[in-house]
């Protein structure tokens, strides 16, 4: 099997203690290259990690036109999101973008016409969405949704786009399919479509 050639855009904490050490346990992904805004640590980096290629951030245009890699991993500031994902969209790279996707609905949906018009993936880096746990409830779901009741704070959407909240109710539908824990953490504050800003 061909594995998928990543580059990361930004080693900062998140590219270093969960994306890269992840990579590895894929079986169906490798990291070819390494963009970052300080070359000396990069490089420290990917040598640690047996990647071959390290450029600056002046340089990803160049990276994305080396043939060297297949998708990129976008994790700088919030603000850039929407920068490097469009220019990955211009070179036909895959796009996978740590949270939150945009700093506003303009951006996100500028991202996403972006990536339609090149035919390639856009995907924010939603670990939950593969998390065991989550899946479960999901499949219970699909079974036999009125017997979910009370999921402990967790707000879901369904695979028919309508949110459910802890208690059962059906509060509407949407065209994501997504969900998030309300209880502890804020990241389903970017569960709205009409949201101008999401932040997590």
């Amino acid at each position: 099997m061909k594995k998928v050639r990543y580059a990361v855009v930004g080693a900062g904490w998140i590219s270093q203690e969960a994306f890269l050490p992840a990579v590895e346990q894929t079986g169906n992904s490798e990291v070819a290259a390494i963009v970052s805004g300080n070359l000396a640590k990069a490089k420290q980096l990917a040598a640690f990690y047996g990647i071959k290629d390290v450029y600056a951030y002046e340089q990803f245009d160049m990276m994305a036109r080396s043939g060297a890699v297949d998708a990129v991993y976008i994790a700088t500031p919030n603000s850039s999101h929407a920068m490097y994902a469009e220019r990955a969209a211009k070179h036909r790279l895959h796009i996978l973008v740590e949270k939150p996707l945009a700093t506003t609905a303009a951006e996100a949906e500028s991202m996403v016409a972006a990536a339609n018009e090149a035919g390639v993936n856009l995907v924010t880096a939603y670990r939950l969405h593969n998390d065991p746990g989550t899946i479960k409830v999901m499949e219970m779901i699909a079974m036999a949704p009125s017997a979910i009741r009370d999921t402990s704070g967790w707000l879901l959407l369904s695979d028919r786009g309508q949110g459910i909240t802890a208690s059962g109710r059906i509060i509407g539908a949407g065209r994501f399919r997504m969900w998030a824990s309300t209880a502890s953490t804020p990241h389903a504050t970017c569960l709205r479509a009409n949201r101008s800003r999401c932040t997590h």
